[in-house]
């Protein structure tokens, strides 16, 4: 809407439809107009809409997005009005609006993620928290975690909601806590060896799709492995198929302990352990965590004690969250430079030996590689992971009672795919966390960097151990000489409730409460990475690039909005895109949440702090769906000092011994980097040529 269309408004007189002269005055906000042009097409039969919309374009009082039947979907009774939905959007930015998307709707970005091909892996984010009782809680039951896990659903309206599958409209699925339905199940963990019961649990979450046609339920679940006395009692509405826990038969943990690779102690008896599984188009990495901290305010003594939370008056939010496609309105002028940017830099990476598209294999082989030669190092190898292989939800009679099944009210459905993403659990405890910070602030980086120059220098040794590389096996193709890495970053500083720019305090920003989309990438196609390559000025060059992805991000996703409201382009690019071609073109994403206080007590808390013990963290996104950017992905996450890092990958494009390589580089890189006073390079990482290690504890991992 222009402002000279204004005056047009007045000179339209078609049947049902005509505009005051004197309200069209008094609107001077172009999305006001919008607002009442919609108003009278609501009052106008479907039939003749067609040719008032062909009129209003000849007048040029809509713009194209406006005229995109498909994106008109006027809302009913049931979910709020029109114009109180407008009327508070307006509120939200300081820009001429021109809402581009239903604002109860999902975002461009994540109507991308939502439109997953049948019978490929979906985008699934997965979050593990591993609690333990207070002393002043003896026991709790499996229907108390439920109700906890209400409470916090309530809070968020996307996970209180159910997603359309033709419209992409986000729907409220109840108005009070105690109606809302849940989508869980209940794993027994056996009395011994049942520890690690919750890592199969995680490779089938983060395996499993979700029944997008299912709008009986949210587009998120819970898996909690519980001890016998926490779960739920047969005859309550909870209750699940008993069967065999999923404890595998391996024994784990019984290699020798190096460096991140010994997680802590989950055995106890009186703990249990959550996987929370999020379709991505739901939100982002810091979403999951903003419902950590809502489920972490309702873990103390009183909620777990208390006979009766009162369900039924705990209201479920109906507000949706704001979304940032609909306070921008680019012009070409302002996306044209992101667009020829991206071509030049396309051109450029053309000349160099680059780290090219992994694509996923036929059949997965086994490679073990020891080589030395030409002066390079000896590249680290190790034998088959002991974690087994992830896997879908268990089809054969016995494993299939292993799996806990719903009431058919509130069955669980999982879908079938063909996603086979395996991962690995990292810790590093909050001395050797500090360390490392320390470390590598007197180097003038930062942690996230530190982490993206050990994943490059793992997957350079990585790749020195495949046949292709190896002179000696009748490999001609060299080893790259530039990698490539994208780090994901928050753009929840532009929303309207959020202090971050005026200096406010993270711990308590509204904006990091939110449950939805705004988050951005960082990304360099080509930064060079070769044995002899300083891994500190390697690591200043990452933080570099990192220090300008704000202003990048937010260019990139005006570009994404310039092109979606203009319908002819946007299919275009659909139509010409294909995600499978594109996926693991990077070496390695990493998801750094960054650095939080702890939201609950942590396992060494004193006695007369009545809330959950976290004695255990980690999350991350699945690696087996199209347009996945790593061949690598790394979900890190700091709570209370402490460092979790899951490692995923593609079973089907990396193997198990590959995995074991990187995996021991990456930690062997992190421990050389905390404890070197001087500039080191990727050979001496390979080489153990560094400066020797410091004694002492460091940090434990799996």
């Amino acid at each position: 809407m222009t402002p000279t269309a204004l005056g047009h408004l007045p000179s339209i007189h078609l049947p049902h439809i005509s505009f005051d002269p004197k309200e069209t005055h008094e609107l001077t906000d172009p999305a006001g107009v919008s607002q009442l042009i919609f108003e009278r097409l609501d009052e106008v039969k479907a039939r003749e809409r067609r040719s008032i919309l062909r009129v209003l374009r000849r007048m040029c009082c809509l713009c194209t997005s406006d005229l995109d039947e498909e994106e008109y979907t006027p809302l009913t009774g049931t979910e709020q009005s029109e114009e109180n939905l407008v009327l508070d959007f307006s509120k939200t930015s300081k820009f001429a609006q021109n809402p581009i998307v239903n604002p109860y709707g999902l975002s461009i970005i994540e109507r991308v993620f939502h439109k997953s091909p049948p019978n490929k892996p979906q985008v699934i984010m997965c979050l593990t928290l591993h609690c333990s009782l207070p002393p002043t809680v003896h026991n709790i039951t499996g229907e108390r975690i439920l109700d906890l896990i209400r409470i916090a659903q309530s809070k968020h309206f996307r996970l209180a909601s159910f997603v359309h599958p033709r419209t992409m409209r986000v729907c409220p699925l109840a108005e009070t806590a105690d109606k809302l339905p849940l989508n869980y199940r209940f794993v027994l963990k056996p009395s011994s060896n049942g520890e690690h019961v919750w890592k199969d649990v995680f490779a089938e979450e983060i395996n499993t799709n979700f029944d997008l046609e299912d709008t009986s339920i949210p587009l998120w679940r819970a898996a909690i492995v519980v001890p016998q006395g926490m779960m739920p009692r047969s005859r309550s509405r909870e209750f699940h198929q008993r069967g065999s826990s999923t404890a595998p038969t391996k024994q784990f943990g019984k290699s020798k302990a190096v460096l991140g690779e010994t997680l802590p102690e989950l055995g106890s008896q009186r703990g249990f352990s959550i996987v929370f599984s999020f379709h991505h188009c739901l939100g982002d990495g810091l979403s999951m965590f903003a419902f950590c901290r809502t489920f972490s305010e309702c873990a103390d003594a009183w909620y777990l004690t208390s006979p009766d939370l009162r369900m039924d008056e705990i209201a479920v939010v109906q507000e949706p969250p704001p979304l940032l496609d609909n306070v921008m309105n680019p012009n070409v002028f302002e996306v044209l430079p992101t667009a020829i940017g991206m071509g030049i830099r396309s051109l450029i990476r053309r000349g160099k030996n680059s780290f090219t598209p992994t694509k996923q294999r036929s059949r997965v082989d086994e490679i073990v590689a020891s080589v030395s030669q030409n002066g390079t190092p000896t590249i680290l190898t190790a034998p088959s992971s002991p974690i087994p292989h992830p896997c879908t939800i268990p089809s054969s009679p016995s494993q299939r009672d292993s799996i806990q099944l719903l009431p058919q009210s509130k069955k669980r459905t999982p879908q079938p795919t063909c996603s086979k993403t395996s991962v690995r659990f990292l810790w590093f405890d909050s001395q050797f966390t500090s360390a490392l910070r320390s470390h590598a602030r007197n180097h003038g980086t930062s942690i996230a960097s530190v982490m993206v120059v050990a994943a490059l220098s793992a997957t350079l040794a990585l790749l020195k151990t495949r046949p292709a590389h190896i002179e000696s096996l009748g490999g001609t193709t060299p080893l790259p000489t530039h990698q490539g890495w994208v780090v994901t970053n928050s753009m929840r500083h532009v929303l309207p409730q959020s202090r971050l720019l005026q200096g406010g305090d993270r711990e308590t920003d509204p904006s990091l409460r939110v449950f939805g989309s705004f988050a951005g990438s960082v990304a360099n196609h080509g930064l060079r990475m070769t044995f002899d390559s300083n891994v500190w000025s390697r690591c200043r060059s990452v933080k570099s690039t990192i220090a300008s992805s704000g202003w990048a991000s937010v260019q990139r996703m005006k570009l994404v909005n310039y092109c979606y409201r203009h319908p002819k382009l946007w299919r275009m690019i659909e139509a010409r895109t294909d995600l499978s071609k594109m996926s693991r073109s990077f070496s390695v994403e990493v998801a750094n949440l960054g650095a939080w206080d702890c939201p609950l007590a942590q396992s060494d808390a004193p006695d007369d702090d009545d809330r959950l013990r976290l004695d255990y963290f980690g999350g991350v996104v699945n690696s087996s769906f199209d347009g996945v950017r790593g061949l690598f992905t790394l979900g890190i996450i700091t709570l209370g000092g402490n460092m979790s890092v899951a490692v995923a990958h593609d079973a089907a494009s990396v193997t198990d011994a590959e995995a074991e390589v990187f995996v021991k580089v990456f930690c062997e890189a992190v421990r050389r980097m905390n404890t070197s006073d001087t500039e080191i390079t990727v050979h001496d990482i390979l080489s153990g040529s560094g400066s020797s290690p410091t004694a002492g504890r460091q940090t434990r991992c799996i």
